[in-house]
């Protein structure tokens, strides 16, 4: 049985129309996907493609309903972990496939190698950052410190007796932390302003 469209005249069978219906919401679907992520998306469908044929609106409306909600909360979940995937890892990830097109087994059937590059990326980028930490914490450490942060060099730096003409020099508000520190020791009242006249 042929249908006719009302307002182009185009004939076809039911299931014309139904393929044509589930390209539209495969459409909708698209206008959902944040614009970086275009370009890159597109790479990625085609390797859904099978040789010699085209994607049909269907296989696009699942492919895009499986992606956009991981898309939109900005993580995945792969090996009963759950990864940040902001959308630049998105973009990257399906960039990177669709470059090794070639060495793929086409066309995908799943979502496996997007979802294990994006989870592999998120796992290399929080190793960098847990040994950024653990050198700041290794090199403060070393410093005497256990966070890295600043630590007194009072213990280091011998205390050394001035002569109250050199602490005079001095000014108070620098003498007074040096001599409270540890750093200074004054050899008489007068040398840390503390005079009665």
């Amino acid at each position: 049985m042929k249908l006719v469209c009302p307002c182009c005249g185009y004939a076809a069978d039911a299931d014309g129309f139904i393929a044509e219906i589930e390209s539209g919401r495969a459409v909708a679907l698209a206008l959902k996907v944040p614009s970086p992520l275009a370009g890159p998306l597109m790479s990625y469908l085609r390797l859904f493609r099978p040789a010699q044929r085209h994607l049909t609106g269907r296989k696009v409306e699942k492919l895009l309903a499986e992606l956009l909600p991981m898309i939109a909360a900005g993580r995945i979940e792969r090996h009963g972990r759950q990864w940040v995937a902001p959308v630049d890892a998105w973009a990257a990830a399906m960039e990177e496939l669709a470059s090794r097109r070639d060495k793929l087994t086409l066309p995908l059937h799943g979502h496996g190698y997007l979802l294990e590059m994006l989870s592999g990326n998120a796992n290399g980028q929080e190793a960098a950052r847990e040994s950024k930490t653990e050198d700041a914490r290794r090199v403060g450490a070393h410093r005497g410190t256990t966070d890295g942060g600043p630590r007194s060099y009072a213990p280091v730096v011998k205390q050394q007796s001035v002569p109250p003409q050199v602490t005079q020099a001095i000014p108070p508000h620098i003498r007074e932390h040096f001599v409270a520190s540890g750093l200074l020791k004054t050899t008489d009242q007068s040398a840390t302003g503390d005079t009665d006249e």
